[in-house]
């Protein structure tokens, strides 16, 4: 997920690609433990709070390393529509719930 982020010096409009992080931080904060399967179009990232991270599987290792098994992978979801859909059904399928 993205979220809106309006400029303080005008109306522009950017997004944040690691809003979804947040959220992972404000779920581990509050002790909200739901599986979670990470969708992303992003493929690098960089917040000042997180730092920079490159590729699907250091997003990957970094989440597991933060929020611990709660999160249950990551899915990179391209054009190729067959791909990221493999991907997800093979997460849904091994997770331990």
């Amino acid at each position: 997920m993205s979220f809106e982020i309006h400029g303080a010096a005008s109306e522009e409009l950017t997004f944040n690609g690691l809003a979804g992080l947040h959220v992972l931080q404000f779920m581990w904060r509050s002790k909200i433990e739901i599986p979670t399967i990470i969708c992303t179009s992003h493929e690098n990232y960089s917040d000042p709070r997180f730092g920079t991270i490159n590729g699907l599987d250091e997003l990957t290792a970094y989440v597991h390393r933060v929020f611990g098994p709660t999160v249950l992978g990551c899915v990179l979801m391209t054009a190729d529509e067959q791909a990221w859909n493999n991907d997800l059904t093979r997460l849904l399928e091994d997770a331990p719930i």
